[in-house]
């Protein structure tokens, strides 16, 4: 499955007000996944890379993806850091822009970056994350 798939899967989820129709649109984007998928799916779904025992953060510094962000977009960083303000979610802000991105990444390969990003720590680990 293509992460792009899965991101409009979950801006519909995102805007369903409904238990039922969002139970119902992830039965059906579960049946379109392999079990592997499932599972990566099943934890980004519930905000998470793996099952909570083992306690594994991001631990990235808001500052630093605003930075991220307005170096990938080619705006400055006052400019999302004011628009991050207005709306109060860094999603909506990423969301409004049109961004070059990679509409052929699979679901697995997002989620295997994820989880190198999320093992980076140590001395100067902000800076490699950003």
């Amino acid at each position: 499955m293509q992460l792009y798939e899965l991101t409009q899967v979950f801006d519909t989820l995102e805007q369903t007000s409904g238990r039922l129709e969002m139970t119902r649109l992830l039965a059906q984007l579960f049946a379109q996944s392999t079990s592997h998928e499932a599972e990566i799916i099943a934890h980004i779904a519930l905000g998470e890379l793996y099952a909570p025992y083992k306690n594994v953060q991001f631990n990235l510094a808001e500052k630093n993806v605003i930075q991220a962000i307005a170096s990938f977009l080619g705006i400055s960083v006052v400019n999302v850091t004011d628009q991050v303000k207005k709306t109060g979610d860094i999603g909506v802000v990423i969301s409004s822009y049109t961004w070059p991105h990679e509409k052929h990444m699979s679901v697995e390969k997002a989620y295997h970056l994820l989880c190198v990003l999320a093992d980076i720590s140590g001395t100067k680990s902000q800076e490699k994350k950003s």
